[in-house]
């Protein structure tokens, strides 16, 4: 149907429903490609920086079953077994291969790490307030963007600026 009035309106400029602007500026497919190039390098980013924090915490490198909780921990390594299944070593994967927004937010509210190692920095609200997970709200936002985009390779404006807002917070964090 938006297909057709988006035809009617090429014609006819004065014809212009309510919504029709807004729902192909939601489908920008430039806008998706930018989202997800900004997303991996947000995750890119954010895993090395947890990495690094967390190393020095623990004063030990990869101490995967330290950082995240037990059911996120043995998720990953179930699917760890399943993707390294007949696989030669150098093929293989680890924990931290498959670590994504979810599992990221997983290990800042694990245990003491937001208040030891986190919460100074990863702590992102509109009034700078609130507890871990009102201050990590935007890692499982920016999970729930992203599975949407791979589902449909569609993001809306709104969406977008957010992850463009996030990536400018970060970038002057990281």
């Amino acid at each position: 149907m938006r297909t057709f009035e988006r035809e009617v309106n090429a014609k006819v400029p004065s014809f212009s429903p309510d919504g029709l602007k807004k729902y192909w500026e939601d489908r920008n497919e430039q806008n998706a490609r930018d989202a997800k190039t900004l997303l991996e390098s947000m995750l890119i980013k954010l895993k090395a920086y947890y990495k690094e924090k967390l190393d020095i915490f623990y004063d030990i490198d990869d101490e995967y079953e330290k950082w995240f909780s037990e059911k996120v921990f043995k998720a990953l390594g179930n699917k760890v077994s399943e993707e390294n299944y007949g696989k030669s070593k150098a093929q293989q994967i680890d924990h931290w291969d498959l670590v994504g927004f979810d599992e990221l937010k997983d290990i800042v509210t694990n245990k003491n790490h937001w208040t030891e190692v986190f919460n100074k920095s990863l702590g992102y609200s509109e009034d700078n307030k609130g507890d871990k997970i009102v201050r990590t709200k935007w890692l499982q936002d920016l999970s729930e963007i992203k599975r949407k985009l791979n589902a449909s390779n569609v993001i809306s404006v709104d969406d977008f600026e957010y992850i463009q807002e996030l990536s400018q917070w970060l970038q002057t964090l990281l």
